[in-house]
C-alpha cells in the first residue's frame, strides 16, 4: 500500500493516533460507568415495612411489594402517600449514589481535553 507523505504528515499522523487513543480511553471509562450504574439498586421501605420497593440508577421503579393486609390498614390516599413518599426517598438515594459514581469517575478522569489543532489537507 502506498502512503502519500506530505510535509506535515508525521505531525498529523501523531495527532490522529493520540486522538484515537484518547477516544478509546474515554470509551472504556464510559463502559465502566455504565457497568457501575447497571449494578446500582436502591431498596427502600416505608410504613414499618408495609411498603418495600427498589429503583435503579435512573430512579425507575424495579420492584414494589405491599405487606399482607396493608390495603385494609390504610385508606387508599394514605397508602398512595406512603408509596409515593417511599419512592421519593429511594429516587433521591439513587440520584445521590449515581452522582457519587459520576463524581468518582470525574475525580479520576483524564486531563482536560487539548485542542486538536488545525489540520490542513
Amino acid at each position: 500500500m502506498t502512503v502519500y507523505e506530505y510535509p506535515e504528515y508525521e505531525a498529523h499522523a501523531a495527532l490522529v493516533r493520540s486522538t484515537y487513543e484518547r477516544f478509546e480511553r474515554l470509551h472504556a471509562r464510559l463502559e465502566d460507568l455504565k457497568a457501575q450504574w447497571a449494578q446500582l439498586n436502591i431498596e427502600a421501605q416505608g410504613g414499618d415495612g408495609d411498603v418495600r420497593l427498589s429503583v435503579n440508577h435512573k430512579g425507575q421503579l424495579t420492584s414494589l411489594s405491599l405487606a399482607e393486609g396493608c390495603t385494609t390498614r390504610y385508606a387508599h390516599l394514605a397508602l398512595e402517600e406512603l408509596i409515593n413518599t417511599t419512592l421519593r426517598e429511594a429516587v433521591k438515594a439513587a440520584a445521590a449514589a449515581s452522582d457519587a459514581i459520576t463524581d468518582a469517575a470525574d475525580a479520576g478522569s483524564m486531563a482536560a481535553p487539548r485542542p486538536l489543532g488545525h489540520i490542513e489537507g
